[in-house]
């Protein structure tokens, strides 16, 4: 899984001769945004599992946590990362070079 961002150079869709730095979102734990809308579906209690089992397994809240944390911190994951798929573009848009097209100067980024 991505991070929340996506940092990097990418060929420039203007001046495709030109390397560009890029910065763009991350990825989710889902394979899609929409998968996150059915939240008592059987694809949303399997994955909020598998989160609660990876927490347990590399002992993430403690050793003294019991199968009661661990589902309510995969709960917690899961809303959070139905949050951000919420604010994603879509696959179709993030294919369109000039869609993602935002150019900015450095200054203005240092002064942000």
């Amino acid at each position: 899984v991505s991070a929340l961002f996506a940092f990097g150079r990418a060929t420039d869709a203007v001046k495709p001769a030109r390397q560009i730095a890029s910065a763009g979102q991350g990825g989710l734990g889902l394979p899609s945004a929409s998968l996150y809308a059915p939240r008592n579906g059987t694809l949303a209690a399997a994955y909020r599992g598998h989160v609660a089992r990876t927490l347990n397994v590399t002992n993430a809240l403690g050793a003294d946590a019991t199968d009661a944390d661990f589902a309510a911190a995969a709960d917690a994951v899961f809303d959070f990362e139905a949050r951000l798929a919420a604010a994603t573009k879509p696959p179709a848009e993030l294919r369109d070079p000039f869609g993602l097209l935002h150019p900015t100067a450095l200054s203005a980024l240092q002064n942000a």
